[in-house]
């Protein structure tokens, strides 16, 4: 009894299909719940939408032999300054003003303290720098993506 014990057999791919068949409950079964729980959480999430606008500065193409150059500014300082226009407090406000954001208070805003609309502006915002091709470092546009409940509002927000 001891030798067959040492003696291990191959299994070839006719005994692992049989053991799939004996076992197929146990796989089916657990992939099935797991497909379910998904599907029902998904009913409960929000559904949201995004727009995106691409921004892109650009070096003076008239010669310094013509235009003298009154300010040293290169493009990574000119679109950090543009980032801080896009979000700043007064613009973002001008935003919530025209199209009536964030008029209703969230869902659970008796557990949480009510931010203010800006914040959740800004936390609905994101920034991508993209760089450009051939330059290592130089970012000379970037993507602003916007997230909102309908497509509509989204795309008024940041038209495309």
């Amino acid at each position: 009894m001891s030798d067959k014990l040492d003696e291990r057999v191959p299994r070839g791919w006719e005994e692992y299909f049989a053991i799939l068949l004996r076992r197929r409950w146990w796989i089916l079964l657990p992939l099935f719940l797991s497909w379910l729980a998904v599907w029902g959480v998904s009913w409960f999430l929000p559904t949201t939408y995004q727009s995106e606008a691409l921004i892109s500065a650009e070096q003076q193409k008239v010669s310094d032999q013509y235009v003298m150059e009154n300010v040293n500014v290169n493009l990574q300082n000119r679109l950090q300054s543009t980032t801080q226009q896009v979000l700043s407090h007064a613009s973002l406000q001008g935003i919530i003003d025209r199209f009536k954001l964030y008029s209703e208070p969230p869902r659970f805003s008796s557990f949480f303290k009510p931010k203010d609309p800006v914040d959740s502006m800004r936390s609905d915002i994101k920034i991508e720098l993209v760089g450009s091709p051939g330059y290592r470092g130089e970012f000379v546009t970037f993507k602003i993506h916007y997230s909102a409940d309908t497509p509509e509002l989204a795309k008024q927000v940041i038209p495309s």
